[in-house]
C-alpha cells in the first residue's frame, strides 16, 4: 500500500509549482532552501540546528543551513521515511523504506547503528516512556491495513500494537499519552479520520483497531503528518490530497469546516515539528515569537526544490516619526502587521513606570506582553480602524515637553473589538 502511494506521490510531485506558501495574519513564515538533497527528511534540535537525512547521509546544519558535519551514513541509499530526535536529544532515529531499516544515529558523529527492520516503515513518534511507535505497511495483518508497532530504542525489539485500515498514516502522542493516527483511504475524497487510543489502550490493552478507536475528527482529504502544540495541546495536521491539489496545515477541530487553516501551501507538507524556545509567549497570532515555533518540510521532488519552513507568531510593530520627536511638533505613531481590516486601541504609560523587561499579563483572552504597569496605564477612548494590511496611524502633538515622559503601545483587535494581541511598546 505504501509503495502504491509513494509511486503516485512521485508522479504528481513533478507537476507542482515552486513553493509559495501563505500563512494566517498574525503569524510569519520563514523559508530556508533545503541544504540537503531533494527528498530529504529533516528535524530541528532544541538549539535550532537542522539535521537532515537524504536517504544515505545524515548531516547537521546551523539554523540557517550552513553545514556543520556529517554524523552518519548508511551503506546503501534508502528512500527516507522519517527522522526523529530521541528524548535525550543525543541522537536521531531514522527510517528508510527501500531496505526497510531503522537506524540510530548519535549526534556526536560516531556513526549510524542499525536498530531494527520494519517493512515499509512510514512514520514514527517517541512515546512518553521513551519507546518508539512506528506506523508501517508490513503486510503482516489483514489486507489493506497498516500496522502500528512499539520499538525498543535500545534493543530494537518490536511488539505489534494492532492494525488500522487503509494506507500508512502519521502518528502523534498527546501530552497525556494518548496515541493519535490519521487514516488514509487515498484517493477516496473526504475519507481521512483522526483516531485516538488512550494511553491505557496502547499500553497492554487489546490490539488497536479502527473499531476500538475514538474518532476525534473526520472528513479530511488526507493526513500526511501530525503534531501537538506543547502548551495548548492542540493537534495540527498536514492535509494533503494530490488529485485535488490540496496542501494545507490545519489546527484540527472536528472537521474541515471548523478546523482553522494556518498555512496554505503549493506543495505537500510533511515533517511537522514544534520547538519550544523557552519564552512566555503562546503559539497564537500577534504574540511575540520567543515562545514556540512550528517547522515543516515542503517541496518538489523532481524539480529539486525542497524547503524547510518555520511558522512563528508575529507581534505587531509600532514606529514613531515626525518633527515632534526632537522638539515641538507632531509625532505619528504607525502600527504595522495588526489585524487586517480590524481595529487598534492606543494605550500609554509613564516612562518611569515601565518595567526593564517585558512581562506577560493575561488580558481579555490573550497574553499581553508589555513593559507597562497595567494598573497605571492610560488609554484613548476610541478604537481606530486598521486597513487591509493591519496598519493604522495616530498623531499626537508634542508641545516640547513630552520627550522622555511616556511609553506607547497599541492593543490590536478584531473588527468587533475583541482584543487578540499587542504591538511592541515604544517611547521617545
Amino acid at each position: 500500500m505504501q509503495r502504491t502511494l509513494t509511486a503516485l506521490f512521485l508522479a504528481v510531485f513533478s507537476a507542482l509549482p515552486v513553493c509559495a506558501d501563505t500563512v494566517l495574519p498574525g503569524f510569519a513564515l520563514d523559508v530556508l532552501p533545503s541544504p540537503a538533497a531533494a527528498g530529504s527528511v529533516a528535524v530541528r534540535l532544541a538549539s535550532g540546528e537542522l539535521v537532515t537525512f537524504d536517504g544515505q547521509t545524515i548531516a547537521r546544519w546551523t539554523e540557517n543551513g550552513v553545514h556543520l558535519a556529517n554524523v552518519g551514513s548508511l551503506p546503501a541509499f534508502g528512500f527516507p521515511s522519517f527522522i526523529r530526535v530521541n528524548p535525550q536529544g543525543t541522537a536521531v532515529v531514522i527510517g528508510e523504506s527501500s531496505q526497510h531499516g531503522l537506524w540510530t544515529v548519535p549526534l556526536d558523529g560516531s556513526g549510524a547503528v542499525p536498530l531494527t527492520t520494519i517493512k515499509f516503515n512510514y512514520d514514527a513518534v517517541f512515546d512518553l516512556d521513551g519507546t518508539l511507535i512506528v506506523s508501517a505497511d508490513t503486510d503482516a495483518g489483514p489486507a489493506s491495513s497498516n500496522e502500528l508497532l512499539r520499538v525498543n530504542p535500545t534493543s530494537g525489539g518490536q511488539a505489534s500494537l494492532g492494525f488500522v485500515d487503509g494506507f500508512s498514516g502519521p502518528v502523534a502522542v498527546a501530552k497525556n499519552g494518548d496515541l493519535y493516527y490519521a487514516t488514509s483511504e487515498f484517493p477516496v475524497i473526504a475519507s481521512t479520520e483522526v483516531l485516538r487510543w488512550t494511553a491505557a489502550q496502547h499500553h497492554g490493552g487489546p490490539p488497536l483497531s479502527n473499531a476500538n478507536a475514538a474518532i476525534v475528527a473526520a472528513g479530511f482529504e488526507g493526513g500526511f503528518s501530525l503534531a501537538f502544540e506543547p502548551d495548548s495541546g492542540e493537534l495540527y495536521m498536514a492535509e494533503v490530497n494530490f488529485s485535488l491539489a490540496i496542501y494545507r496545515l490545519l489546527i484540527v477541530n472536528g472537521g474541515p469546516a471548523t478546523s482553522k487553516e494556518l498555512v496554505t501551501a503549493t506543495h505537500p507538507i510533511s515533517g511537522l515539528q514544534f520547538r519550544e524556545l523557552g519564552g512566555p509567549a503562546t503559539f497564537d497570532a500577534y504574540q511575540p515569537s520567543n515562545g514556540t515555533r512550528l517547522h515543516y518540510t515542503t517541496g518538489d521532488f523532481f524539480q529539486g526544490v525542497w524547503e524547510h519552513a518555520t511558522v512563528r507568531p508575529r507581534q505587531p510593530s509600532l514606529s514613531l516619526s515626525g518633527p515632534g520627536l526632537g522638539g515641538v511638533g507632531p509625532v505619528t505613531l504607525t502600527l504595522g502587521n495588526g489585524v487586517p481590516n480590524g481595529s487598534a486601541f492606543l494605550v500609554y504609560c509613564k516612562k518611569s513606570l515601565l518595567s526593564p523587561t517585558v512581562l506577560a499579563w493575561p488580558f481579555h483572552g490573550f497574553l499581553w506582553h508589555t513593559r507597562f504597569d497595567p494598573a497605571r496605564t492610560r488609554r484613548v477612548n476610541f478604537f481606530m480602524p486598521t486597513d487591509a494590511n493591519g496598519t493604522t496611524q495616530f498623531t499626537i502633538y508634542n508641545p516640547g515637553n513630552l520627550q522622555g515622559q511616556w511609553g506607547y503601545q497599541f492593543l490590536v483587535a478584531t473588527p468587533s473589538g475583541q482584543f487578540v494581541g499587542a504591538s511592541v511598546d515604544v517611547s521617545f
